[in-house]
């Protein structure tokens, strides 16, 4: 697997910052390939930056509360601490 584009990898952890217009379950697809290639190279951490990330427009509660448990349980980092997008 290749590295996503936008992520940079440094001696123990990994930087992912995509920046593009998309849908909101073409982002979640997005940050799940780039923790899954840090999970292959065996990088112990990583940080995730969507701030960049715009088209899904301003997520709601639910949705947000959503988005971070599945992402947190698919990284298997041990903790999750959110993230942070639009609105």
């Amino acid at each position: 697997m290749n590295a996503p584009e936008h992520f940079l990898a440094v001696k123990d952890y990994a930087a992912y910052r995509p920046a593009r217009s998309l849908t909101l379950p073409e982002a979640i697809e997005m940050v799940r390939q780039a923790i899954a290639f840090t999970r292959e190279q065996q990088i112990p951490k990583l940080l995730i930056d969507t701030t960049q990330l715009t088209g899904y427009g301003t997520l709601g509660t639910l949705e947000r509360f959503s988005s971070r448990r599945n992402l947190g349980q698919g990284s298997q980092f041990g903790h999750y601490r959110g993230h942070r997008g639009p609105g």
